[in-house]
């Protein structure tokens, strides 16, 4: 039990925006869902800690738009994750295959 005395904040919410036609919100959206389409992003796996580029790529494409790709992802493997875990420096190994073979 504690002897304290707390002084809790009330829960303050943020505004509750209607996003209506002609609003600012609106058009801060619509702009930014726009910026965000025209570009394609890369997106890479991090293994050790490190970006990991394969060459093997995928597309990410709008759900509704399949032929709009939004970005390309690379594909790793276990192969990757070995080549990284021979690759470490000063005798650390990766966690995840250092981890299964002390079990």
């Amino acid at each position: 039990m504690s002897n304290g005395i707390f002084n809790v904040p009330g829960p303050r919410n943020e505004p509750v925006l209607a996003y209506i036609p002609g609003s600012p919100e609106r058009k801060a959206l619509r702009a930014e869902l726009d910026r965000m389409a025209g570009q394609v992003i890369e997106i890479t796996p991090r293994i050790g800690g490190r970006r990991v580029t394969t060459g093997r790529t995928a597309e990410v494409v709008m759900p509704h738009d399949h032929r709009h790709v939004l970005a390309a992802w690379h594909k790793a493997g276990a192969s990757e994750v070995q080549r990284r875990a021979r690759r470490t420096t000063s005798g650390r190994v990766c966690r995840g295959t250092s981890a299964r073979r002390s079990f």
